[in-house]
């Protein structure tokens, strides 16, 4: 693992994005249904 700058910036971004791609993909199963 290279460390980079920023890293734990880049790491909450990525958290961040998880939790919005989990609601999006949770809003399209609840839309299905």
């Amino acid at each position: 693992m290279a460390k980079k700058k920023g890293t734990k910036q880049q790491t909450l971004w990525e958290k961040l994005l998880e939790q919005m791609m989990k609601k999006l993909e949770q809003r399209k199963i609840n839309s299905r249904h």
